[in-house]
């Protein structure tokens, strides 16, 4: 009889698996996230006696912030997020500003909707790098000291993150809290603009 923990088995299949879909040229980086969001979430990586830190370098192949990032990136955005960062290295912040111009799995490129897949990987690069640049010129730029440009930005930002999370594949309770949560602020915002206009 093994005398293998239960635990380590469980780790061990979880690991094959992500090996596994490292291997597969389709959707690997999704199917690779989502196994190491388990590992991480389960506390099974601690049956090796190795911290979190040690196990992505010595298991996974990759550094604990990037790891980190892809599950961060896998959670906030869904599955897109993780098929083009196999096409191209992709900040959540990048990706906030992007989510307007990503429908499903296509992204907007000079008024064309690109499919996110390896045969568009030099101009998805393309739009990302300019992207980044926009970004880093905005950040650049002395912030406005107007009160309403500072507000109309943040606005933005949080209905592009909306657009983003409602593109997703979200459970019905999700749904359900996220629709109450754009009705809500909708109505808020409705009665101020009632005030002001007042």
């Amino acid at each position: 009889m093994s005398s293998q923990h239960p635990s380590s088995l469980t780790l061990g299949k979880w690991i094959g698996r992500g090996q596994a879909f490292a291997m597969s040229a389709h959707h690997s980086l999704v199917a690779q996230a989502l196994c190491w969001k388990e590992i991480h979430d389960s506390g099974e990586y601690k049956s090796t006696g190795l911290s979190w830190e040690e196990f992505c370098n010595a298991e996974i192949g990759l550094s604990r912030t990037q790891v980190e990032a892809l599950i961060a990136g896998l959670e906030e955005f869904g599955e897109t997020y993780c098929r083009l960062s196999e096409i191209v290295r992709v900040s959540a912040e990048t990706y906030r500003a992007l989510a307007p111009k990503i429908e499903g799995e296509a992204i907007e490129i000079d008024g064309e909707m690109v499919p996110i897949a390896a045969e568009n990987a030099a101009r998805i690069r393309g739009a990302v790098h300019r992207m980044r640049s926009e970004l880093c010129e905005a950040h650049q730029r002395p912030r406005p000291k107007d009160p309403v440009i500072r507000i109309h930005t943040r606005l933005e930002s949080c209905v592009a993150a909306v657009c983003g999370l409602s593109a997703r594949t979200l459970e019905v309770s999700q749904k359900d809290a996220l629709r109450s949560s754009i009705e809500t602020s909708v109505l808020r915002l409705m009665e101020i603009s009632e005030r002001l206009a007042a």
